[in-house]
């Protein structure tokens, strides 16, 4: 039993990925792939509780790669919470994609790096511990890219940067300490090291940190974080913080010999330095005003004024005007939507022209009706059909 709860903690969540992979495309902003992974995290749940609850602390070895995986010590603990927060990110989910684009591509990533986060936190031997460690990281690079901005795509090369250079380090330490020790497995560890020459240990060890620190946002090894976080949807940020680089955090207390001592002085330092910046921390200094710098002004609403027998609108952004014949585009060339004018902007806000109410919002367009009874559709883009409702979230 325990056996097989075990091995569905670390495959379901990849069998389900695939299970999102080949489903067919629904306009239904993503409902069914939320209510999905909600589903599977939950199953993947249900599977780690009966894991830690029967498990005996034996290993799992799946024979073809040499993979293994165990339930004992801090794997029980790290698999429950990990489970847990995926679940919990899933219910929020659907809630907040709500409108996105690419949501089978997040969905299929959110849980196949389940799978692998799952199995670096229940994994028997620093080889198994590496191998889902690097997937981790790969899978993860795609919700830092997720919204596909110029932001998201330069925080995603620091992301993957860093954990390419990180992984290949610990890779080094790995082949050291094994050549050292001649043995992965974490039980056997403690033992093997304490037979060794400290110098070549130390040398692996350094390595080995270096990997993990990377991962867990070590001071100078953090670059990625400022970065990734701002960037990424809030659930997958949530785990980024919560998860991902908490396993940094436990590759370090893997290579550790008594790793208690280590999580109390761990404790202790972040401790005392909450106290220290509490009553020494200083405020910052509010930037200097700049002189007779003006104040800044609301926008001005005004109504249509009719002037020799036309109205007189202002534009609802600054830019170049054309006709709508320039715009290349054969339904506005055509006046099929009515009169009016093409504007190439310059700046990428668009405001109310005149005092109004929000007749209709979609995606792409605004429809106005002022109070004196004037109607204004603003319809942002050109042959917006092809997008398919993408790109475009209205608030």
């Amino acid at each position: 039993m325990t056996t097989i709860a075990l091995l569905l903690v670390v495959l379901l969540p990849m069998l389900s990925a695939i299970v999102i992979a080949v489903l067919p495309d629904r306009h239904d902003n993503g409902k069914q792939l939320g209510t999905l992974s909600i589903v599977f995290t939950l199953l993947t749940l249900l599977a780690m509780v009966c894991a830690a609850a029967t498990g005996d602390g034996a290993t799992v070895t799946i024979p073809v790669m040499r993979l293994s995986f165990w339930t004992g010590g801090f794997q029980k603990l790290y698999g429950l919470v990990v489970c847990f927060m995926w679940f919990v990110s899933a219910l929020l989910s659907p809630q907040y994609f709500h409108g996105h684009h690419q949501l089978k591509r997040y969905y299929f990533f959110f849980l196949i790096c389940l799978g692998f986060t799952a199995g670096v936190f229940l994994s028997a031997d620093l080889y198994t511990t590496f191998l889902f460690f690097e997937l981790m990281s790969l899978s993860s690079y795609v919700w830092v890219v997720q919204e596909e901005t110029p932001d998201a795509m330069d925080a995603g090369k620091t992301y993957l940067t860093i954990a390419v250079l990180g992984g290949l380090v610990t890779l080094m330490g790995l082949f050291l300490l094994y050549h050292i020790t001649g043995t992965l497995v974490i039980a056997e560890l403690h033992e093997a090291c304490a037979a060794a020459e400290p110098g070549r240990l130390w040398a692996a060890a350094v390595c080995i940190l270096f990997g993990f620190a990377a991962k867990a946002g070590l001071f100078s090894l953090h670059i990625w974080l400022p970065k990734a976080h701002p960037v990424a949807p809030a659930p997958a940020s949530a785990l980024l913080s919560g998860v991902l680089t908490k396993a940094g955090i436990f590759g370090i207390l893997l290579c550790l010999g008594s790793p208690i001592k280590y999580i109390l002085m761990f404790a202790i330092a972040a401790g005392v330095s909450f106290v220290l910046t509490w009553l020494f921390g200083y405020k910052d200094k509010a930037p200097a005003a700049a002189d007779n710098a003006p104040a800044p002004k609301a926008p001005a609403f005004t109504e249509p004024k009719e002037e020799n027998g036309a109205l007189d609108i202002p534009a609802p952004l600054t830019g170049e005007a054309v006709t709508l014949q320039d715009t290349g585009d054969e339904t506005f060339a055509a006046e099929v939507l009515g009169k009016g004018a093409a504007i190439l902007p310059s700046e990428g806000k668009v405001y109310a022209p005149f005092d109004a109410t929000v007749a209709t919002l979609m995606g792409h367009a605004v429809g106005l009706e002022g109070r004196n009874g004037v109607e204004m559709l603003i319809h942002i883009g050109i042959d917006t059909v092809k997008l398919d409702g993408k790109h475009y979230t209205p608030h």
